[in-house]
């Protein structure tokens, strides 16, 4: 049995059915799954990957997974190195809309590099270790789509740019 990095508290999956409804989200280097499990009985639909596969995971690499455009890809308290960088990566290629970190403040530099300026923290306790959650939304938000009415052969039709 993989030991169990990550911890979540009530709180975190009181702000994940908040925060991930209605989103697909495949949680990144997830282990045995019970992150993925609690995100499941939270109502939240996603799966959990991890290089080594337990029973309530698939196998899967974040660094070259086929993620499906507009999902959210989860990393919480991943491994260091520039396996969050390359997964981060990928999940841009791909299309993703949102991506969670859930780690301690110490290695968010280091897991984010140059990705850190796009990432909010939006959770301070996440974790029984002191995890925080930090996201990148990259959906488009309604305060920044300037939309126009534009009256073409005698009808109005709206245009979003």
């Amino acid at each position: 049995k993989m030991p169990r990095f990550f911890e979540p508290t009530p709180a975190f999956f009181a702000w994940a059915k908040k925060f991930l409804r209605n989103q697909f989200v495949f949680e990144v280097g997830a282990g045995d799954g019970h992150t993925s499990e609690g995100l499941r009985e939270s109502g939240i639909e996603g799966i959990g990957l991890d290089l080594f596969p337990e029973s309530k995971t698939i196998r899967g690499d974040g660094t070259c997974y086929p993620f499906i455009a507009a999902t959210t890809v989860m990393l919480c308290r991943p491994c260091h190195g520039d396996f969050v960088w390359l997964t981060i990566q990928q999940a841009m290629m791909r299309g993703v809309t949102t991506i969670v970190y859930v780690g301690l403040e110490r290695n968010v530099e280091g897991d984010l590099q140059g990705h850190r300026k796009h990432f909010r923290l939006l959770l301070s306790d996440a974790g029984s270790d002191g995890e925080k959650v930090w996201v990148w939304d990259m959906r488009p938000r309604r305060d920044h789509i300037k939309a126009a009415l534009v009256r073409t052969q005698g009808y109005a039709k709206p245009s979003v740019y």
